[in-house]
């Protein structure tokens, strides 16, 4: 955290495995999710979130896309998880995202 706003940076990389026609995939490990979650549950506690995701978040559903498309569930997941949680309350999310 900088003062009042809090930076959320995700590993996309070293816990992911790769969706592919059998297998949704999974962006991130179990513990990797509780701990985003749980930082996104506290977000009234600043003036603005941050989220930083080295994948980008747009395009369509693709599986064995290395983006978030290609982890669509998890990408439908954590959305639903936003609307409920950050967006329900002051709305101080930002999130940059590229490759």
């Amino acid at each position: 955290s900088i003062g009042t706003v809090r930076f959320i940076i995700l590993d996309l990389q070293s816990e992911s495995k790769n969706s592919n026609k059998n297998f949704a995939g999974s962006i991130y490990s179990a513990q990797q999710e509780e701990w985003l979650y749980a930082e996104l549950e506290n977000s009234d506690n600043y003036d603005f979130v941050v989220l930083v995701s080295s994948r980008t978040w747009t395009g369509p559903a693709s599986r064995g896309d290395n983006e978030w498309a290609g982890f669509a569930d998890d990408r439908a997941k954590l959305s639903k998880w936003i609307a409920s949680t950050v967006a329900a309350g002051k709305q101080n999310l930002f999130v940059i995202s590229s490759d």
